[in-house]
């Protein structure tokens, strides 16, 4: 059985807690004058007053058990204490894995950008080389373009050139074809002039009658 001293004896007793008087520290004191046992009038007793039952029941409690209540006090603000601390570890290392989780997707972002320059960069170099071989073809083709137009020219001259010698030669033939005809003409005409005219005796022997009268028939300008 546990022995508890009341609050009188706490008070009454030379060795009351410093605890039990700090309770009553901030309780009101009224004072009263009374007379008691042949006591001489105006002699004081103070009566202290708590303000509310829990300052009456921590009156009542002892040294050890006021040290064992602000310990448990104690202990369990601490506790409050590790567990908000806990919570607060807890959402750091949530915003430590949201980060990181961030970070490789941002990472991944990069690599994927890197990947896309050097494809960018790859299509750039094969574009500069093309225009370079066509910037060169080009060049080459506007060489072989001037070639070109330049043997054009030169067979255009010759082509003109071959076109006026078969118009000579035409020409020519046409008047060679003329010539012909004409003499084809005369040697037809001379022909039958000289059968017509021409008198033979009964022994074949022609009479020189014949011969000037087939001269005086013959054109002077068609004899040759």
């Amino acid at each position: 059985m546990s022995h508890r001293s009341t609050s009188y004896d706490l008070y009454k007793s030379p060795r009351r807690s410093r605890a039990y008087s700090s309770a009553f520290d901030d309780t009101p004191s009224i004072l009263r004058s009374s007379y008691r046992g042949g006591q001489s009038p105006g002699r004081r007793v103070e009566i202290k007053e708590p303000r509310s039952f829990y300052r009456d029941h921590e009156a009542s409690m002892t040294a050890p058990d006021l040290y064992g209540k602000y310990y448990d006090d104690s202990s369990s603000k601490l506790k409050l204490d590790v567990l908000e601390l806990e919570n607060k570890l807890k959402q750091r290392d949530l915003k430590l894995a949201e980060l990181e989780r961030q970070l490789g997707d941002y990472q991944d972002i990069e690599n994927h950008q890197a990947k896309t320059v050097r494809q960018l960069q790859e299509r750039i170099e094969t574009l500069q080389r093309d225009y370079t071989a066509n910037a060169t073809a080009a060049s080459r083709g506007e060489i072989t373009i001037s070639s070109l137009q330049n043997d054009n020219r030169l067979l255009q001259d010759r082509l003109q050139e071959v076109e006026t010698r078969l118009r000579r030669q035409m020409e020519e033939r046409d008047e060679m074809s003329s010539t012909a005809t004409e003499y084809e003409r005369n040697y037809e005409d001379l022909k039958r002039i000289i059968n017509a005219t021409i008198i033979t005796d009964g022994y074949g022997i022609e009479s020189s009658r014949s011969h000037d009268s087939v001269r005086r028939k013959l054109p002077v300008s068609r004899v040759t």
